[in-house]
């Protein structure tokens, strides 16, 4: 069966004033672009036309398709220019097509969310000063050609413009300051979105989240759902919010509105929404993994702090430390400089801050592998067991005899001076090519030597030239 526009439209008529008109299948929504609607009404809220929402009014629809307002027209009298809209303040928004509309709870809280997004974007008082400048430029020279043929209607300003103008120049600044009084008018009937501490993006576990409102009580959620439910009631899913900050140990959308029982409106504010990316290791928040992560995950190693606790098992102990390098940061113990590889320069490292059993005051980007604040033997037998050189794709002979079980890590310790560092399992391959002159003071006690492949084995003085 086809309609005509009169049918459609009476149909149309049943959804809006029936007693399902809030039933999104058979009521208003069913034949209204409610988006394009409140888009147009906002318009001509906005500029106060003598006409409101009644005459100079047009409609369309497209075939199959809603039916929308617009094209929007007939601003000859608004935005101060005449008796009726001299006053920015006032108009009422439930006239003519929009009383019923407004009886819906949910069209008027998409109404509050829109203005709310466009003060945001479009609508700053910035954004519209902006765009009367632009136009002031466009009709700068032929408005003094306009109001000397017409001298009747010189202009001569108004009440918002700014003292000590006169002219054109006053006119300009009259309509700036119209239309931030009607806007700043409306921003009061409506509750003012909660502020975040943050906007969101790459945060690190244990990240605080603050959140603040002007009035009403604040309701959020942590999966992006809505704390409103349809109809204006609390979801069942919101959190109120009690002051204290919100911890972010994961992916979490923050939704969040502000809530007041008795406004001029539906009593929810308009949304305010953020994505947070939680890095996992990312301990001192700079948004990336460096050697500073692994030593604050030393520093609390005995701990229960949840924020570094990586694997969830309740405690902060050598597994978290485990997935932080093998799994968060895909690389092995000894890469000083989380290149990927244990190479040469991670040695190289290691060796010129090797300070012993006793030591202190080193860290991972020195070479430091356990936490306990130096370099010692464990450590640069740690580096070379996972020695790959600069190309991270192998696996060293030291470090496959330990994973069978064929050695042990004290043996390793003992053998290290008869083996070379850059034997691999697929092919014998010369990988130390920086050739590093190194001379380092030895102790009797922890003497590591490291031999390139191929090497002879020389004789250890007081101080041994490596590489």
């Amino acid at each position: 069966m086809r309609f005509s526009h009169e049918d459609w439209i009476s149909l149309k008529g049943e959804g809006h004033y029936g007693p399902n008109f809030t039933d999104p299948a058979v009521g208003y929504r069913a034949y209204l672009d409610t988006a394009v609607t409140i888009d147009h009404h906002i318009l001509r809220y906005l500029g106060k036309p003598i006409e409101q929402f009644s005459i100079s009014t047009y409609l369309h629809k497209d075939r199959g398709g809603k039916l929308k307002f617009g094209p929007i027209w007939d601003f000859d009298k608004a935005m101060g220019s005449d008796a009726f809209s001299a006053n920015p303040i006032g108009v009422d928004f439930r006239t003519f097509w929009f009383d019923q509309l407004f009886e819906d709870p949910d069209f008027e809280q998409q109404w509050i969310d829109r203005w709310q997004q466009l003060r945001t974007e479009l609508f700053t008082d910035e954004t519209f000063a902006d765009i009367i400048d632009g136009m002031v430029t466009q009709i700068a020279e032929a408005q003094t050609r306009n109001f000397a043929r017409w001298a009747e209607v010189s202009p001569v300003g108004g009440e918002f413009a700014e003292p000590g103008l006169t002219g054109w120049e006053a006119e300009v600044s009259h309509l700036k300051g119209w239309l931030t009084e009607r806007l700043e008018w409306t921003d009061s009937l409506l509750l003012q979105p909660v502020s975040l501490s943050a906007s969101g993006g790459v945060v690190h576990p244990g990240f605080e989240l603050m959140l603040s409102a002007a009035q009403g009580t604040i309701h959020y959620t942590l999966d992006g759902s809505d704390p409103r439910d349809p109809g204006g009631t609390i979801s069942a899913g919101a959190i109120q919010y009690t002051g204290q900050p919100v911890v972010l140990h994961r992916n979490t959308q923050v939704f969040a509105r502000s809530f007041q029982s008795v406004t001029g409106l539906d009593g929810w504010s308009g949304p305010s929404s953020a994505t947070f990316t939680v890095l996992p290791g990312d301990f001192n928040g700079n948004g990336l993994h460096d050697p500073d992560d692994i030593n604050r995950l030393f520093a609390k190693l005995g701990s229960h702090d949840l924020v570094f606790d990586l694997d969830d098992n309740g405690d902060v102990d050598q597994a978290d430390v485990d997935y932080l390098v093998q799994t968060i940061l895909d690389t092995r113990y000894g890469d000083t400089d989380l290149d990927g590889d244990v190479d040469t320069g991670d040695l190289t490292r290691a060796i010129i801050h090797f300070n012993g059993a006793d030591g202190s005051g080193k860290f991972w980007a020195d070479g430091e592998t356990d936490g306990d604040g130096d370099v010692d033997t464990q450590d640069l037998t740690r580096a070379i067991i996972n020695f790959t050189g600069a190309r991270a794709d192998g696996e060293s002979t030291l470090g496959r005899w330990v994973i069978t079980g064929k050695l042990s890590t004290r043996e390793v310790a003992s053998r290290m001076d008869d083996l070379s560092i850059t034997k691999r399992t697929a092919k014998r391959t010369t990988v130390n090519d920086q050739h590093v002159p190194l001379t380092i003071p030895t102790h009797a006690a922890h003497l590591t030597r490291v031999l390139a492949d191929g090497a002879t084995r020389k004789q250890v003085s007081t101080h041994t030239s490596f590489f």
